[in-house]
């Protein structure tokens, strides 16, 4: 009993010791990819020290990414679960998901009015959300490209192709335009460390599974070559019961069935 106490201490001190350094160096990274955009500013594109800056932020948003995957892998990630409405959380949180992308993407967010609301875990959402926001830059790589976030409420029957019980769903949508993947890809893209190339390490999208999966929902991919990606993640509707707790509300719904929220 003493060991395993020993044991649990030790453990408990290595991860309160790991995670002080990657949030510093998370700290550090975002004062490099700062100060180098303000610098890169000041330059022309014709000049070679624009090029030179362009590889440091190329670099340090790579090295960003490393460390916020290393933080999704942590097993020790709170896994409680609240009512979420997606509307209103993605609506908070559309900033930050922009942030991810460069300026040369156009990044749009229809959402359809009086979205059902889920029972989640905020922290895995936003890195489900990000972590396809990523990807999806990844398989725009350098060119100009649209990445779009889609969200319907949907009542599945008995006669649906999804593959899902029947009952009320968030169908959350993240659509690109980027080269797209054979039936061969899609096959191996969950698989942890598996790559297309274009991805800096391959855990994301195991990730999004994973989160998926930890929600009771069902994640469908719709891609070709050369013709983009869509990855539909369906979350069941919270139940009634759960309902007293909710407190998100919905103040500013505007008339059409569709709402622009960036």
């Amino acid at each position: 009993m003493d060991q395993l106490f020993l044991d649990t201490y030790k453990f408990a001190t290595l991860n309160n010791f790991f995670n002080g350094i990657v949030h510093d160096l998370n700290n550090i990274l975002m004062a490099i990819v700062v100060n180098t955009e303000i610098i890169q500013k000041t330059v022309t594109s014709e000049n070679r020290m624009y090029t030179n800056l362009n590889n440091i932020l190329h670099a340090s948003k790579r090295a960003r990414e490393l460390v916020t995957q290393v933080q999704n892998i942590d097993s020790n990630v709170e896994e409680k679960k609240v009512p979420v409405n997606l509307h209103v959380f993605i609506k908070d949180s559309s900033s930050i998901i922009r942030s991810v992308l460069p300026d040369s993407i156009n990044f749009q967010i229809y959402s359809e009015n009086n979205i059902y609301n889920i029972k989640a875990n905020p922290t895995q959402i936003f890195r489900l959300i990000i972590n396809l926001c990523i990807n999806a830059r990844h398989a725009i790589n350098q060119n100009k490209g649209i990445v779009e976030i889609y969200l319907e409420n949907k009542i599945i029957d008995n006669t649906s192709e999804t593959g899902l019980a029947s009952g009320q769903y968030v169908q959350l949508s993240i659509v690109d335009d980027g080269g797209g993947m054979t039936e061969e890809v899609k096959k191996h893209i969950f698989e942890p460390h598996f790559t297309t190339g274009h991805s800096s390490n391959g855990l994301g999208l195991f990730i999004v599974n994973e989160i998926v999966n930890n929600h009771g929902g069902k994640i469908i991919v719709d891609s070709e070559p050369e013709k983009g990606t869509r990855f539909s993640i369906y979350f069941p509707e919270m139940k009634s019961e759960d309902a007293n707790s909710f407190d998100y509300r919905m103040d500013n719904i505007i008339q059409d069935r569709f709402e622009r929220l960036s």
